[in-house]
């Protein structure tokens, strides 16, 4: 097993920074880099031991019922875990509560989205003025 790899905090801190590299694809849309960690999507994160690998468990949420990135989100994530030789198997589930609410964004993301919002007034306001 990679040094690297060691705990069970090793594995469940890795697939956080990787989860995070995910972007949702809707806050990309308009014009948000927001991971999958800062959105709020990730139910739990589980690892289990085995011999010198790590099997790895997610429990994923949609932010709303009409979602239909479940394959984006699989393929990103799988592309970004199978690299690694001592991740021997990922299993994804995905959450039907459909319980998402804008309070699951993390403090990061809530800024990042603030600061979107903020912009786009400014913007907006600045086009009026011009009229």
């Amino acid at each position: 097993m990679n040094n690297s790899l060691k705990t069970k905090e090793d594995v469940i801190a890795l697939v956080q920074t990787k989860m995070n590299e995910v972007y949702d694809p809707c806050g990309l849309a308009r014009g948000l880099s927001i991971g999958m960690v800062d959105m709020g999507l990730i139910c739990s994160i589980d690892v289990e031991p085995v011999d010198n690998t790590w099997k790895v468990f997610l429990r994923i949420r949609f932010t709303s019922a009409g979602c239909e990135y479940f394959p984006y989100f699989e393929r990103e994530i799988r592309e970004r875990l199978e690299v690694y030789q001592q991740i021997e198997s990922i299993s994804l589930e995905w959450d039907k509560n459909m319980d998402w609410t804008p309070e699951n964004l993390s403090e990061v993301a809530k800024s990042k989205l603030e600061e979107h919002n903020e912009k786009l007034l400014s913007a907006a306001l600045q086009r009026q003025q011009l009229r």
